[in-house]
């Protein structure tokens, strides 16, 4: 599954709604939703992550980092998650969803300065959502709907 725009993202959410789910991972729909969701809130917010590495670590390897995602086009799995310890909470999918279809329309929504990335530092608009869609593609490949 490969998201080219945030519009995509919003269909695939909008499709959730009338559809049967199932996950193929180790999380539920509701903490796929719930990760998700606490990744955009965390970029509206002045929060801060789980870990913080140092400015010149961002700067260096955060960034070699996030430019091989961007080149290869997806990010590598198992990765610990830097804003926030612990599993997502496994909730309500629908409020979850709910929750996430709120937090992308803020957040296409936002002319403001966005919180800085524990690992990769300051990101303009255009290379969050870059890193938005690598996110999506990367949780809901793990999202099995069924036929209409």
């Amino acid at each position: 599954m490969v998201f080219h725009s945030i519009e995509e993202i919003d269909l695939f959410l909008e499709e959730l709604k009338d559809r049967k789910v199932t996950t193929t991972g180790k999380w539920t729909l509701a903490q796929i939703l719930c990760h998700i969701g606490d990744s955009i809130e965390f970029f509206l917010s002045q929060n801060e992550g789980a870990i913080e590495v140092p400015g010149f670590i961002q700067n260096t390897v955060g960034k070699l980092l996030l430019n091989k995602f961007f080149l290869f086009g997806k990010m590598d799995g198992g990765l610990t998650n830097p804003i926030k310890k612990g599993e997502p909470i496994d909730g309500n999918p629908s409020e979850e969803l709910d929750r996430v279809i709120s937090f992308t329309k803020k957040f296409k929504e936002h002319t403001g300065s966005f919180n800085k990335h524990p690992v990769f530092g300051a990101l303009s608009k255009e290379e969050l959502i870059k890193l938005h869609l690598l996110h999506c593609s990367n949780h809901f490949s793990y999202i099995q709907m069924s036929k209409k």
